[in-house]
């Protein structure tokens, strides 16, 4: 049977690995949310374990306070780690209050020299339930990320495991201390079957925080991944989908009814360059990618479509709204000069509708297009419907 001396090496070793990952992968990412409280609770986390393989060579009490210490700020920077990666608003004085309370009554407990078994059971629930406890609360009703769904289970999953093992550890500590003493047979079944619970509690605990390892760095390169295809459909200048990521999604709202497609012309747009130079050009497309954007639904597909001219696909909308809205971007945009070193820059706009026929967007967004030119020939700053 594996004796206390055997599990405590084996838990330094693991986070000893556990630290160096998490040291090397801070020293490739510094600029992640979350990777240096995370690295500063691995360092914790190994020193706990160091500690507890030397009691002897510390006093009674400085071993217990150090002990309590590095375990509270280790599992208090975990928690902070996935906190600020996933970007959660949380309550940072109440947790900096939980800390320092945590800390100074254990020390309290610890010069008041309480019997050991009190304050083991007071850091499994204290330090060891209360923040993943917390941690998971956070995770069930602040997040809010929809592309990291399966990540997210996951990583709850993991949080329910490492609860239910500090349960079963507080279980084994408590336990002995309710069964009655004059039932010796009891009592002798009890210790020795407390004690096989006891130890694989503490590694179903130990492997768990691994599983949050690789759980932090697998949302961390589910994040880049997300980050470099938001980079891909971006347009770079407005920030705005670009021509492709347009493509790639105009499906999502061909396919639904009352379908219309607004391609969107900047008048006379080559002059703002030749006048005031293309750095003034990026900021009137910035502008006026901002005021569309504005004044149209958070559902709708915006996108840059090359060049000054801009593109919306809307669905689920009637003639009349698709009126109202096309003529709000054209009337906001010419009451929206661009203000640039104090000079007064009229921008206005030359619209073109079109009505979802249904087959093919090509063709219907062709027929917008057809409809922007037919605004231009008609004296521009205006808009053409296909349907009128």
């Amino acid at each position: 049977m594996i004796d206390g001396t055997t599990v405590k090496i084996i838990f330094i070793l693991i986070t000893l690995q556990f630290l160096f990952t998490s040291v090397f992968f801070y020293e490739k990412n510094r600029h992640i949310k979350g990777i240096k409280p995370f690295t500063l609770s691995s360092l914790f986390l190994f020193f706990t374990f160091v500690i507890l393989m030397f009691p002897s060579v510390l006093l009674n009490t400085i071993y217990y306070i150090l002990n309590n210490v590095f375990f509270a700020l280790s599992y208090y920077l975990i928690c902070r780690a996935f906190i600020e990666l996933l970007n959660i608003r949380s309550f940072i004085k109440l947790e900096k209050y939980w800390l320092i309370f945590t800390i100074l009554t254990h020390a309290g407990l610890s010069v008041l020299e309480v019997k050991p078994f009190v304050l083991v059971a007071y850091n499994e629930f204290f330090i060891g339930i209360i923040p993943f406890a917390y941690l998971s609360y956070l995770i069930s009703y602040k997040v809010r990320f929809s592309g990291i769904t399966e990540e997210l289970t996951f990583l709850s999953s993991i949080l329910q495991l490492i609860l239910l093992g500090h349960f079963i550890y507080l279980g084994t500590i408590l336990l002995p201390k309710l069964i009655p003493n004059s039932f010796a047979l009891m009592q002798f079944i009890s210790d020795s079957l407390n004690e096989q619970i006891k130890t694989v509690s503490l590694f179903w605990i130990i492997f768990c925080h691994i599983s949050l390892l690789v759980t932090f760095l697998i949302l961390v390169f589910r994040f880049k991944e997300i980050e470099l295809k938001k980079v891909g459909e971006t347009d770079y200048l407005t920030g705005i989908y670009n021509r492709k990521a347009f493509f790639e999604n105009v499906s999502n709202i061909s396919n639904q009814e009352q379908c219309y497609f607004i391609m969107i012309d900047a008048d006379y747009f080559k002059k703002i360059n030749d006048n005031y130079g293309h750095l003034v050009g990026d900021v009137a497309l910035k502008h006026i990618a901002k005021t569309i954007q504005v004044n149209i639904h958070e559902g709708d597909l915006f996108a840059r479509y090359g060049g000054e001219e801009f593109i919306i696909a809307i669905a689920n909308t009637s003639e009349e709204e698709v009126k109202v809205i096309v003529e709000r971007i054209r009337f906001q945009m010419e009451k929206s000069p661009l203000i640039h070193d104090e000079i007064t820059i009229p921008i206005t706009l030359s619209i073109g509708v079109s009505k979802c026929a249904g087959v093919d967007s090509l063709q219907d967004i062709n027929e917008a297009d057809t409809m922007l030119y037919r605004a231009k020939e008609n004296g521009r700053n205006q808009a053409a419907f296909s349907f009128i």
